[in-house]
């Protein structure tokens, strides 16, 4: 029903052109709506976004504060903070920024708000220490954005060396075949060193081997093939062509523990040519 309540406010503003009567309309809405079980963050941007083009950016503000104390949705926080931008008023996007991270401390998306915000301000010091307190909290929400976050900004800068960094600083904390990807494709195309690209896709396969995850290693040498074709020559193309494993279908018979009845199951099997024993 709230979307009923905003076609109203908008018709009166747009239409009717009466805007205290559109004013009205987005009080009344806040006031019908039961904040303490759940809010609308879109009804409190829309109302501010109102009083702006009234040209009225106190009262704008006011409904901002209200809605963060209130609501204190994500949305509220970037919409607010988008407004204090556009108007250059970096200082405030700070504090706005500071109390998204007060309240939400594990979003990963309130520390990047922030750190977008100071690499826009081209405060390189900031930034940095900001990304290095979110890599450091362990109850971090999906901490593989912030990671991401910052080796981007290094690299923008064109800070290689502190990007290559931050790779071994986070295959320290997981050796996520996606990461030995990401960083073989720093090497490969950021720093132009397809060397590089190798050795770091070669350790990946190592890990791969040492913790049997053989679905894994054969991703890893599919991407290097990938890089080989690109940039490669022959030679190279074809020795990883020979490293790829065999796809081998088996059936196994499982039986139910209740009810005693069997089923079969399809699995893949990973041969690979140079594990010792195999018959590839």
């Amino acid at each position: 029903y709230v979307y009923i309540w905003i076609s109203y406010a908008l018709f009166e503003e747009l239409q009717a052109k009466d805007v205290e009567r559109c004013r009205q309309v987005y009080m009344k809405t806040l006031e019908v709506i039961p904040h303490k079980k759940f809010s609308f963050a879109k009804i409190w941007s829309l109302y501010a976004s109102f009083e702006v083009r009234q040209r009225d950016l106190d009262k704008a503000r006011l409904i901002f504060g209200r809605a963060i104390a209130e609501c204190g949705k994500p949305k509220i926080f970037v919409a607010y903070a988008q407004l204090e931008l556009r108007l250059g008023c970096i200082d405030r996007c700070r504090k706005i920024y500071a109390k998204f991270i007060e309240l939400h401390p594990f979003n990963p998306r309130a520390w990047i708000a922030m750190i977008d915000l100071e690499v826009l301000a081209e405060e390189q010091a900031r930034a940095r220490a900001l990304c290095e307190l979110a890599i450091g909290m362990e109850e971090m929400d999906t901490p593989e954005l912030l990671w991401k976050t910052y080796i981007d900004m290094e690299v923008g800068w064109g800070a290689v060396d502190r990007a290559r960094s931050l790779y071994e600083r986070l295959l320290e904390k997981t050796q996520h075949v996606k990461v030995f990807k990401s960083f073989a494709d720093f090497e490969w195309r950021i720093v132009e060193s397809l060397p590089n690209a190798r050795k770091v896709i070669e350790r990946g396969i190592e890990v791969c081997k040492e913790n049997s995850w053989d679905e894994e290693r054969a991703s890893l040498l599919e991407h290097w093939l990938s890089m080989e074709r690109e940039s490669g020559d022959a030679q190279s193309i074809g020795r990883v062509f020979n490293m790829l494993p065999k796809k081998v279908k088996k059936i196994r018979v499982e039986r139910d523990k209740e009810s005693g009845a069997e089923s079969t199951v399809e699995t893949t099997a990973y041969v690979f040519p140079d594990d010792p024993g195999s018959a590839a």
